[in-house]
């Protein structure tokens, strides 16, 4: 494995990414009123994705309590916070508790790994039980900055508080947002919930007619990978509701005009006579072709987008579109793919289509044939390998070829095909998101 690191500081073939979206339909969840039983199946649940993760969990006031692996109910320390270590992939922690609320960045979860949240997150607010109901700024900043946090549990609520998600997922890897029902909002409500979000590339339906203060303000501001825009059927805005909504979104495709690629027509009402929304400042640091919107006499704007408007749970998947010629250098018979920036933050690669579109067939750098087996390296650009694969089988052959989905691992001696790397975390305390090179090798 030392002769792969110092390849990869040798020539490389680089490539450009793009990318194509494929629409998925979405699941239905299941919503509580208050007063009904939350069964432990639909208790808040983190399933480590990697071995070795950890999930830290302090909150503010109410009780809490744990469970792993389906195990006996430990009580959450709330002056010190609790910490659950998950040695194993699936291992599961589970939690329940009564009237509990986070706040700010010293009350709420820590994750270290790659984890993936499933069931209900209203099990935190149980009487006996049984669902109390939310109250004001009851998930403040619950998991802000736990980049290692990939997917979300529901939030089935339909009737929301005064700022009752603000920051609930800022700054996570979250690649698609949880369904979000609620028709009626509260002041601030939704406020900065996925604001620095940068692994987001996909938005939730937004239903609620009727707005509220600061109710969007900086919802999804900092999400750079950002590709969609949600449907917005309001027709009663509210003061600052609309306030750096889409702030710094800088790959959100908009146009003017219904032109090109920009065929999804998005029509909103963005102003309303005596109410200060802050549509102004909504696209903050966008790029719209063709200028900036003004709405029309009724208060009303009409976009157009690439993808379309108001789906949820689009997956973006990297497609190969080019590439920066450099000599090809061969190492052991075996020549290497070498994909340029490709961000990983999550343990997950999704599945990658690549093909050329120079007129220059891909068998000519001899990439492995259909049915070989190959695992993926995660590099930094000074060869320092972060994560690998296990060993799978490509599909496809002389034009293009499919990388099925995969999981990426930490502990390269048990876990992968790169044996002999040395064992590194890839997720320590302190979040981050890697740039790094994604190599496609053969196995040996």
């Amino acid at each position: 494995m030392n002769d792969v690191n110092n390849f990869m500081k040798q020539n490389l073939l680089f490539v450009l990414i793009s990318f194509v979206i494929t629409i998925f339909s979405c699941s239905v969840i299941r919503g509580y009123d208050v007063g009904d039983p939350i069964p432990e199946t639909d208790y808040l649940t983190f399933t480590a994705n990697e071995a070795g993760a950890t999930i830290t969990f302090k909150p503010y006031s109410g009780t809490a309590e744990y469970s792993v692996n389906g195990g006996t109910w430990t009580q959450v320390d709330n002056t010190n916070g609790s910490t659950v270590e998950l040695p194993n992939a699936e291992d599961f922690v589970k939690f329940r508790g009564n009237d509990i609320k986070t706040y700010a960045a010293t009350n709420n979860f820590k994750i270290i790994g790659s984890v993936s949240a499933s069931g209900c997150v209203d099990s935190l607010r149980l009487d006996k039980g049984k669902f109390q109901g939310l109250t004001e700024n009851c998930y403040n900043n619950m998991f802000r900055n736990c980049i290692g946090l990939i997917s979300a549990p529901t939030l089935p609520a339909t009737t929301l508080e005064k700022n009752c998600y603000i920051a609930m997922f800022g700054g996570t890897g979250l690649t698609t947002p949880p369904e979000l029902p609620a028709k009626g909002l509260k002041a601030g409500c939704y406020r900065s919930m996925f604001t620095g979000c940068q692994t987001l590339a996909t938005v939730p339906k937004l239903p609620a007619t009727n707005l509220e203060t600061n109710c969007y303000m900086s919802m999804f501001s900092g999400c750079t990978k950002l590709k969609n825009v949600p449907s917005l059927p309001a027709d009663s805005l509210a003061t600052q509701c609309y306030e750096n909504m889409f702030k710094d979104c800088s790959e959100l495709p908009l146009s003017m005009e219904q032109v090109g690629d920009y065929q999804y027509e998005w029509k909103f009402k963005a102003t309303q006579d005596n109410v200060d929304s802050k549509y102004s400042t909504m696209f903050d640091s966008v790029t719209i072709q063709g200028g900036t919107p003004t709405p029309n006499n009724d208060g009303y704007v009409t976009l157009y987008s690439k993808y379309p408007v108001g789906i949820q749970n689009l997956q973006i998947e990297p497609v190969l579109i080019g590439y920066i010629s450099t000599p090809l250098v061969n190492f052991v018979g075996m020549n290497k793919f070498v994909v340029d920036d490709v961000v990983v933050s999550n343990g997950q690669l999704p599945e990658m289509e690549l093909k050329w579109n120079n007129g220059e067939s891909i068998s000519s750098i001899d990439i492995p044939d259909e049915n070989e087996s190959a695992y993926i390296l995660v590099t930094k650009t000074d060869g320092t390998i972060v994560a690998a694969t296990k060993e799978f089988n490509i599909v496809g052959g002389n034009e293009k070829l499919i990388i099925p989905s995969q999981t990426l691992y930490t502990d390269f001696s048990k876990n992968s095909a790169a044996t002999g790397a040395n064992d590194k975390k890839w997720n320590d305390k302190t979040p981050r998101v890697y740039y790094l090179l994604l190599t496609i090798l053969p196995a040996a």
